[in-house]
């Protein structure tokens, strides 16, 4: 008898959940579905310009979105954020027993972002994202001018907890790895104007406008390197502070691959049982290396 109660009220939330997905077919057509998006965008995130080619419904309940684009508000036409199209689907369950959780997916530049959001409060929510083989090649993900330092194939995990419109002030986690790409200086290092590398990986964890890199790693180059530090984040996030320490092993193809670069470095003498050791001060955009 127990379990026939059970399977009735189960029934009885999916005939619920049904009558409200033709109720907001009939009720929301595309227009007024896009005019109600942008209302909530302005109002959830008054600092972004969020916009879209088109959106509908989707089973389970939920909505896509073709054509999406973020930006700043005081730069709206410089995009940071661009889908193809984007799926997010509202927990039923959090409908009728509160919670609000949604999910979502996302295509960019050849992969794909899917993640989790869980709202705690109007200013508070908890925020996982995983990142799957999305490609950096110059179009915008995550901040326009990020092709112009790396390229390659992207994947990983991000958590975050606080609120998305003021992200630099919460807290969070990152893990992500780059594969076959290259490294572009903002400002020449040694005459270095472009790295090649088979992998850089990150950790690090974000706490009140500052990020702490656990560890960072670079592979199969001309060289291997590693850095640990600080990063003191501005509004701007390209102005924000460098206090990292840094080493490089040269690798086995340094000298073909960079042959005045690796006689500048043995001639110096300023490498170190082998390694060249040296802080990174300055910003992410004007780096400012120290050699020890």
């Amino acid at each position: 008898m127990q379990a026939f109660k059970r399977n009735n009220r189960y029934w009885y939330l999916v005939y619920i959940a049904v009558l409200l997905i033709l109720f907001l077919y009939v009720m929301f057509p595309d227009r007024v579905l896009n005019s109600f998006l942008s209302a909530q965008a302005e109002k959830r995130f008054p600092d972004l310009n969020i916009s879209f080619e088109d959106t509908g419904f989707i089973l389970p309940l939920g909505i896509k979105i073709k054509g999406l684009e973020v930006a700043l508000k005081d730069n709206p036409y410089v995009p940071i954020y661009v889908s193809e199209k984007t799926s997010i689907r509202v927990s039923i369950t959090g409908l009728f027993f509160g919670g609000n959780k949604v999910t979502f997916t996302s295509r960019v530049n050849g992969g794909e972002i899917s993640g989790v959001f869980e709202e705690r409060d109007k200013e508070s929510c908890n925020i996982t994202v995983d990142i799957d083989d999305i490609i950096l090649d110059g179009r915008p993900f995550i901040h326009p001018d990020t092709g112009k330092y790396i390229e390659g194939m992207v994947s990983g995990r991000i958590s975050f907890t606080g609120n998305p419109s003021d992200f630099i002030k919460g807290k969070g986690d990152i893990s992500l790895e780059v594969n076959k790409g290259r490294i572009k200086p903002a400002m020449p290092l040694f005459d270095i104007r472009d790295i090649g590398f088979e992998r850089i990986s990150i950790a690090g964890a974000l706490d009140k406008m500052r990020f702490t890199i656990k560890d960072m790693s670079m592979k199969g180059g001309p060289f291997n390197g590693s850095a640990r530090g600080d990063v003191q984040l501005n509004r701007d996030i390209f102005s924000s502070g460098l206090m990292l320490s840094a080493k490089i092993t040269p690798g086995p193809s340094m000298e073909k691959d960079i042959p005045d670069v690796a006689r500048a470095i043995k001639s110096s003498g300023i490498m170190k049982n082998g390694r060249l050791i040296f802080d990174i001060e300055g910003t992410l955009t004007k780096p400012l290396p120290v050699i020890r």
